[in-house]
């Protein structure tokens, strides 16, 4: 997964012009998986996952 690889070695992706991974933002309805992938891919690349979810009320 490039994600993955991206978090963990992020100096690999330095060498070809990459910055820095300062976050990323995963849209979707709920319950298609944002959550789970979001915490797979942190514990995968054993880095800490924030999760902050906003819930809208439309009317």
């Amino acid at each position: 997964m490039e994600v993955e690889e991206y978090v963990k070695h992020p100096g690999k992706f330095a060498l070809v012009g990459g910055k820095r991974l300062k976050g990323m933002i995963m849209t979707g309805g709920i319950g298609t998986g944002k959550t789970l992938l979001s915490k797979t891919i942190a514990a995968e690349a054993r880095v800490p996952s924030f999760i902050q979810s906003r819930f809208r009320k439309e009317l």
